[in-house]
C-alpha cells in the first residue's frame, strides 16, 4: 500500500482545476439563458472543487509523523476534511433551497436553449463521469476514504446535470416551473450528501465503534494464533490512517509467563501486518487451580494404603514449564528401595490425574519423609497449600 498515497492527491488536486474549469463553463451558461437549475447546478460543481482540494489538504497533513501532541499520528485530518466539504454542501443547499421557492412565486422568463448548449451541458456530465471512475479506482487502490467519498461526490454532480437538462427541455416547451423545481430538487440532493457527509465525518472523530462484525473478525484472527486461548476486551479507534487496537489475550493452560510475553509480541505484530493498525496487547498470565490441585493430590493420598500423608504441595513456575513439588510422608519401617518406588508411583498417579482431570502438563517432583509416628495428630491440618 501506498503510505505517502501520492495518486490520491494527484488525483484530489486534478480533480480541483477541472471542477472549476467545468463551474466557469455551466456558470456563465447559466447566466446567459437565466436558468435556476443550471446556476445550482454549477455551484455545486465548485463546491467538488472545493471538496477536491479539502481532500488534498487533508492527506498533506495526514502525511505528517506523530508527534508528542498526536502520538498516532494526524490522519484523522481526512475525516476533518470531509466534515468540512459536507457543512459546505449543506450551507450551499440552504440558499438555493430559498432561491428556489422564491422562483417558483415568481413569473419566470421564457428559456430558449439551443442544441449546442444542451451538447456542452451534457459534455460536462461525462467529463464528471471520468472523474468519478478516475477518483474511486484510486482512492479504493489506496484505501484513502476522503478520496473515495470525494468520487461519489462527483457522481452526484452526473446526476444533476442531467436532471439540468430535463428541466431546460420542460422550459423551453413552455413548462416554466421545471427549471425551478429542478433548481429546488438539486438543492434537496445536495443537502442529503451533505447531511450525510456531516454525519460520518462526525462519527469518526468522536470515536464511533466499528462494526460487530469487525470485532468478530479480530477475535477471530487473534483466537486462532497459535498459543491463544482467549481473547477479550477488545477495543479500536481510528485515527485515519490506521486503527489502534487493544485487548486483553489468555494464553493456554500451563503457558509460563515467559512464553506468554513471546506470545503476546508474536500476536501483535500478526495483527498490526492484518489490519495496519497500532496494536497494544495485554497479557493475562495463567493462573494454575492450585486448590483442585491439592484437592486430587489429597484424595490420591488416602487411596493409597503405602501413604500416611502428603503436605507442602507447592505449585510453581520455572523457565521451561510448571512443575509441582510435596512432601510425601511414608511409614517409618519402609526400606530405601520401597520408598522409591511408592514415590514414583505418586508421582505417575498424580501427573496422570491432573492431565486427565484438569488437562493440565505439568512435572512432578517428591520429596519422600519418613514417618516419626510419634505426632498427637496428623500434620495435615497443619498443612499450607500454595
Amino acid at each position: 500500500m501506498h503510505e505517502k498515497r501520492e495518486r490520491s492527491k494527484s488525483v484530489a488536486l486534478g480533480s480541483t482545476f477541472l471542477n472549476m474549469i467545468l463551474f466557469a463553463v455551466k456558470g456563465s451558461i447559466a447566466v446567459q439563458i437565466g436558468s435556476l437549475g443550471l446556476l445550482t447546478d454549477s455551484v455545486h460543481t465548485l463546491t467538488d472543487s472545493v471538496s477536491s482540494i479539502g481532500v488534498y489538504l487533508g492527506l498533506r497533513l495526514a502525511d505528517k509523523p506523530p508527534d508528542e501532541e498526536h502520538p498516532y499520528g494526524h490522519g484523522r485530518a481526512e475525516h476533518v476534511a470531509v466534515l468540512l466539504v459536507g457543512l459546505l454542501l449543506v450551507m450551499t443547499a440552504v440558499k438555493f433551497l430559498s432561491d428556489g421557492a422564491v422562483a417558483l412565486m415568481d413569473e419566470s422568463p421564457m428559456i430558449d436553449v439551443s442544441g449546442t448548449i444542451v451538447l456542452i451541458i451534457a459534455g460536462t456530465a461525462v467529463v464528471k463521469l471520468a472523474m468519478w471512475g478516475w477518483s474511486y479506482h484510486v482512492g479504493s487502490a489506496e484505501k484513502t476514504v476522503s478520496l473515495v467519498a470525494d468520487a461519489w461526490h462527483h457522481l452526484t454532480d452526473v446526476f444533476t446535470t442531467v436532471l439540468v437538462i430535463v428541466g431546460l427541455w420542460g422550459a423551453g416547451r413552455g413548462y416554466l416551473y421545471m427549471d425551478s423545481l429542478v433548481g429546488i430538487g438539486i438543492a434537496c440532493f445536495i443537502f442529503y450528501v451533505g447531511v450525510n457527509y456531516t454525519r460520518r465525518s462526525m462519527n469518526n472523530l468522536m470515536g464511533a465503534a466499528p462494526t460487530e462484525g469487525f470485532f468478530s473478525e479480530i477475535k477471530e484472527k487473534a483466537e486462532s494464533f497459535d498459543g491463544v486461548k482467549e481473547v477479550h476486551g477488545i477495543n479500536v479507534h481510528d485515527y485515519g490512517r490506521k486503527l489502534a487496537i487493544s485487548l486483553h489475550m489468555q494464553p493456554e493452560d500451563s503457558t509460563t509467563s515467559v512464553k506468554a510475553h513471546e506470545i503476546a509480541h508474536a500476536l501483535k505484530e500478526m495483527l498490526e501486518e492484518e489490519f495496519s493498525a497500532f496494536v497494544e496487547v495485554h497479557q493475562e498470565p495463567w493462573e494454575p487451580p492450585v486448590e483442585e490441585i491439592t484437592g486430587l493430590i489429597q484424595s490420591l493420598s488416602e487411596e493409597m494404603n503405602e501413604v500416611n500423608d502428603i503436605h507442602k504441595i507447592k505449585v510453581m513456575e520455572r523457565k521451561e514449564g510448571f512443575f509441582i513439588s510435596m512432601h510425601l510422608v511414608l511409614p517409618r519401617d519402609t526400606n530405601v528401595e520401597k520408598a522409591h518406588v511408592v514415590a514414583t508411583e505418586v508421582e505417575r498417579r498424580i501427573k496422570k490425574t491432573i492431565e486427565e482431570e484438569l488437562r493440565l502438563k505439568m512435572d512432578v517432583q517428591v520429596h519422600i519423609e519418613p514417618c516419626e509416628e510419634d505426632c498427637e495428630h496428623c500434620s495435615v491440618e497443619e498443612h499450607r497449600y500454595l
